[in-house]
């Protein structure tokens, strides 16, 4: 039988109703005869197998017999097959990739011909297409008279080659349950390595490290790591393991994504008795770095992400100065950004491509924004030394897109809806964004596709609005197929559903500044209470986070500054940053020591601009509250950063999470962007004078 015999049978197992010969023809775009051809053929094989054929009534379509009964055996004998013949020659070249990459040594043409049941002749001409396609990577596929051929090179290689055949053939929506990845995984595809039992406990194991992150990856990148984590398992039980320079091991050891790697390497090793290096957890780190989100939750993870944010914040001010928008308002395009760029920059710097199908749809309909951020993106191109592609542009745009959209109307009311989108959090953020602005409805949550069985078990959703084809029954909840753009042929389909939105409350902060400019309030939020509580029907109240609102000004005093410091080396500047942020009660003894092994660490990345550098630790680490201190050196020293060198004016940072800090790292921000800012830090005489300074700027 062939892939398309085996995926008809397997339709016919899922589908409760028959199928129809027409429907068959039009889902593989062939003909009836090729269709009666295999359903023949499927017979015959049914009939070796002891099964009963398949029933055709005329008018009714395709069933099979005694379905329920026979559903088990029938899985079993299709997806458990050790032997298949694949017709398809890519397929087959792939089925041969993986025979190498999960064998222990090497593989005789033999072998290869009576496990895919072809000739010698046969293999022997896929072998010189494999090895044509191999050329381009650190790959080889080498020869040893009587004993074979094996996979050699490059380790990470060799498994990302497979990964990325794997990755074009099979759709993320295998992951819906344990159940359907098992039969289409990287290790059960053609034939099978693993068990139902291991798959499942692999799958669910994942997904509970996914969480532990507190952030949903898409579908894709899911299916990227769980698929190198197979493959992992098996190349150690063989003795192959990757390779992690010792500068990547220091820089991953202090990350969430280490720890939680580390951990589900360890559960594994005790559970598939197999043992994990270090590396191996360091790797699938890397990847999770990498990986693209649906969903994240910012305020749960401890880890400072300063630099980052200060390149966000950067990015927000220049996106805003070109588009005259004001985004300043929005906590979560701060923290959403952070968490994209993060596994950005490691995407670019390693010259992975991701594509962005819905770049021309982006384009189309936020032009003005997409070429904002184009003009504003060279200050990440800075940092990674490489220039970035449209698609990357066209996910950062993304995230402001959904920004505006929110802007135009925020109330959001019953019903509640469940966005499943595998685009990745900022195309699902816009998609949320435009469906609140057009009907009164309430997100419950912003999910991948492998996260809906979970989900609908403990949150109450009415609709699901999903970007992808849902062919599962959820019961009464309705499914509603949309592009992530959302159309006008979409809105019509969901005008049979929704309510559109009639009234939309004002908004007080808006409210007050339209007041503000022609009257002069005494006790502003006095009158905002007053307005709320008379008007409740008209204002929307927002609630206040003023935690998050501590400006620059009120983060420095003026013990923490220190002009013309005669610094030992890059050490001793930093230590004393360190010691000015200790004089005004925000950290430990032990964070400076921290911030030191931080650049030991990770180099010279605190250097964010010529001459500049943001010395800190992780959030929460031996630091009692936020500040920041700012030291200017008598003679500027070298911290190794191969554009910014020499330093002389560094900004100490101490914070414990990922938010408190925020309005402050903006304000700071914003004088660091302007050269003359600059130039009068440098020029100021007393620390005084930077404390008025600094306070024009919050």
């Amino acid at each position: 039988m062939n892939s398309r015999q085996l995926k008809i049978i397997e339709l016919l197992i899922l589908s409760k109703e028959p199928i129809t010969m027409a429907e068959l023809t039009d889902r593989f775009d062939i003909g009836l005869r090729t269709i009666q051809n295999d359903i023949s053929n499927i017979n015959f094989e049914f009939k070796k197998l002891g099964l009963h054929p398949l029933s055709n009534k005329y008018g009714i379509g395709l069933m099979l017999v005694k379905k329920d009964k026979e559903r088990k055996e029938l899985t079993d004998l299709l997806h458990l097959k050790s032997r298949i013949v694949i017709l398809n020659n890519d397929e087959r070249m792939e089925a041969i990739y993986k025979i190498f990459l999960f064998s222990p040594g090497y593989v005789t043409i033999n072998e290869l011909a009576d496990r895919l049941d072809v000739s010698r002749g046969t293999i022997l001409n896929d072998l010189k297409r494999l090895r044509k396609e191999l050329e381009p990577f650190p790959i080889n596929l080498s020869t040893m008279e009587s004993k074979g051929n094996k996979l050699s090179g490059n380790e990470m290689s060799i498994r990302e080659f497979a990964v990325r055949k794997y990755l074009e053939k099979v759709k993320a929506s295998c992951l819906y349950s344990a159940e359907e990845y098992h039969k289409q995984s990287i290790s059960n595809r053609f034939f099978p390595v693993r068990s139902f039992e291991e798959t499942s406990y692999i799958y669910s194991e994942l997904q509970i490290a996914n969480e532990s992150l507190k952030k949903y990856m898409t579908g894709n990148a899911f299916l990227h790591i769980i698929s190198n984590l197979e493959i992992a398992i098996e190349r150690i039980r063989n003795g192959r393991s990757v390779c992690i320079t010792t500068l990547q091991m220091e820089s991953l050891y202090g990350t969430q994504e280490f720890k939680v790697m580390y951990d589900l390497a360890m559960t594994l090793s005790k559970h598939l008795v197999v043992e994990f290096p270090q590396e191996e957890a360091a790797y699938l780190a890397l990847l999770t770095i990498g990986s693209d989100m649906v969903h994240a939750g910012m305020d749960i993870n401890t880890e400072n992400f300063a630099d980052i944010q200060m390149l966000v914040c950067n990015l927000i001010s220049r996106v805003e100065e070109n588009l005259r928008i004001d985004f300043s308002q929005d906590v979560t395009l701060y923290s959403d950004l952070v968490f994209h760029i993060r596994p950005a920059i490691y995407r670019i710097k390693n010259n992975i491509r991701q594509s962005n199908f819905l770049y021309e749809d982006i384009r189309k309909s936020y032009l003005e924004i997409f070429e904002a951020v184009k003009k504003s993106v060279n200050i990440i191109e800075e940092q990674t030394r490489t220039q970035m592609s449209d698609d990357e542009i066209g996910f950062i745009a993304v995230h402001f897109a959904s920004v505006y959209e929110k802007q135009k109307r925020r109330k959001m009311t019953t019903p509640n809806v469940l966005v499943v989108c595998d685009s990745g959090i900022g195309t699902s953020n816009l998609l949320a964004a435009r469906l609140t602005t057009l009907y009164d409805i309430n997100i419950a949550d912003i999910i991948a596709f492998y996260a809906i069985k979970q989900t609908l078990s403990w949150r109450d959703v009415d609709y699901i609005v999903s970007t992808l084809d849902l062919d599962y029954d959820f019961g009464e909840k309705p499914v509603l197929r949309v592009s992530p753009m959302l159309t006008d042929r979409d809105t019509v389909m969901l005008d049979r559903y929704f309510n559109k939105r009639q009234v939309n409350k004002v908004d007080e902060n808006e409210f007050m500044e339209v007041i503000e400019r022609s009257c002069t309030i005494h006790n502003r939020d006095q009158l905002m209470e007053d307005l709320t509580r008379e008007y409740s029907s008209i204002f929307k109240l927002n609630k206040r986070k003023d935690i998050y609102e501590k400006m620059l000004i009120d983060v420095m005093s003026k013990e923490m500054i220190q002009l013309d410091y005669e610094a030992l080396d890059w050490e001793d500047a930093v230590r004393r940053s360190g010691k000015l942020l200790m004089d005004g009660g925000c950290i430990e003894q032990k964070y400076i020591d921290s911030m030191v092994s931080t650049v030991k660490k990770m180099g010279s990345y605190i250097v964010i601009a010529k001459g500049i550098a943001l010395p800190h630790s992780r959030s929460g680490e031996f630091a009692q509250k936020v500040g920041i201190s700012f030291l200017r050196l008598k003679t500027p020293v070298e911290f190794g950063h191969p554009e910014n060198d020499p330093v002389d004016l560094l900004f100490g940072l101490s914070s414990v999470d990922n938010k408190e800090h925020l309005r402050a790292l903006r304000d700071l921000t914003k004088i660091l962007t302007n050269e003359g800012n600059v130039h009068f830090m440098r020029e100021a005489g007393t620390a005084e004078e930077v404390c008025s300074f600094l306070n024009r700027f919050s």
